[in-house]
């Protein structure tokens, strides 16, 4: 057994009273291992402007229980004055890309309670993922899904993401999600999945 050790600190997150639809959310920190055995943590944090973003860090060194993992700087994934939240990680094992998605409020007009699902992702082959600038976003789907209406206080875990060692393509993941796209009064869900192909 390990020794516990501190990785990451962030502020508590509550609701996102900014929007027209308050709704709880979490800090969900998510964990993945790369071919090198180095660690990648994404988490959510507030700012001290009020919105939610989603945070980076890499971790390396940690394959002993007696050696002192390296923190690597903490990267603002999201990097907007709108709320994300949610981030699900995976590398995939093939290329060694490192790939995050989160729901993103920022193509959202004021006071909307709308969202999208991003893809962040970085090429550990060539880069070191530690700088924003290492970092490549994608919007996965041009629809929009919300909150139907108040009641609705816990967002959960709409989405996820996975990725195959056997794949043909080095640098893709699977991502699944949830919106209302199919009904006229966004009361109900389907789940929809796409294939995240990063050639950049």
């Amino acid at each position: 057994m390990g020794t516990a050790r501190s990785i990451a600190t962030f502020n508590p997150i509550r609701t996102i009273y900014s929007y027209d639809v308050g709704f709880k959310v979490s800090n969900s920190p998510h964990i993945a291992v790369d071919n090198n055995w180095d660690l990648h943590l994404v988490y959510v944090t507030n700012t001290s402007a009020g919105d939610t973003e989603i945070m980076y860090r890499k971790i390396t060194n940690c394959t002993s229980s007696t050696q002192s993992c390296e923190l690597k700087p903490v990267v603002n994934l999201s990097n907007n004055n709108k709320d994300q939240w949610e981030p699900a990680i995976v590398v995939s094992k093939k290329s060694n890309t490192v790939h995050v998605t989160a729901l993103d409020k920022r193509d959202a007009a004021n006071n909307n309670s709308w969202w999208r699902l991003y893809h962040y992702h970085c090429h550990l082959s060539t880069s070191t993922c530690t700088s924003s600038s290492d970092w490549y976003r994608v919007r996965v789907t041009y629809e929009g899904t919300y909150v139907y209406n108040d009641n609705e206080y816990f967002i959960g875990h709409y989405h996820g993401i996975t990725s195959s060692i056997a794949s043909t393509n080095a640098r893709e993941a699977y991502t699944t999600w949830t919106d209302s796209r199919l009904y006229n009064n966004n009361q109900d869900y389907n789940i929809f999945y796409d294939r995240l192909s990063s050639s950049n």
